[in-house]
C-alpha cells in the first residue's frame, strides 16, 4: 500500500510540474511545502498561519510553490473528531494544499 501511495504522489507531482511549465520555460524554481502527521495539532509548533505565510512569501518571490500534506492531519484532537475532519481540511483548504494524502489514521 505505502508503494502504491509513493508512486502516485511522485506521479501528482511530476504531473504538477509540467502543469506549472509556461510559455517561457521553467525558470522559476518549484518548492515542494510538506506536512506531515499534524494530528489536527492547527495550534501546536509552527501552525497552518505560519505555513500560509512561508507558502506566501515564496510565492511572493516568485517561485512555483506545491503545498502537500503526507496524511494522519484529521484525527487525534477534539478538533479533528468533534468535527469528523471537517474544520481541519476546511483549514488545509484555506491554507491552499495541492495535494493531500489520506494516512494510516483516516
Amino acid at each position: 500500500m505505502k508503494r502504491v501511495l509513493t508512486w502516485t504522489l511522485a506521479l501528482v507531482l511530476c504531473i504538477a510540474v509540467l502543469g506549472f511549465a509556461s510559455a517561457d520555460g521553467l525558470q522559476k524554481d518549484v518548492l515542494v511545502l510538506f506536512t506531515s502527521d499534524v494530528h489536527c495539532g492547527v495550534d501546536q509548533n509552527f501552525t497552518y498561519v505560519g505555513l500560509k505565510a512561508m507558502k506566501d512569501a515564496a510565492m511572493d518571490a516568485g517561485n512555483h510553490v506545491m503545498l502537500v500534506d503526507n496524511g494522519d492531519a484529521v484525527q487525534v484532537e477534539a478538533l479533528g473528531v468533534l468535527t469528523k475532519g471537517l474544520a481541519v481540511t476546511e483549514l488545509m483548504n484555506a491554507v491552499g494544499y495541492d495535494v493531500a494524502i489520506m494516512g494510516n489514521h483516516e
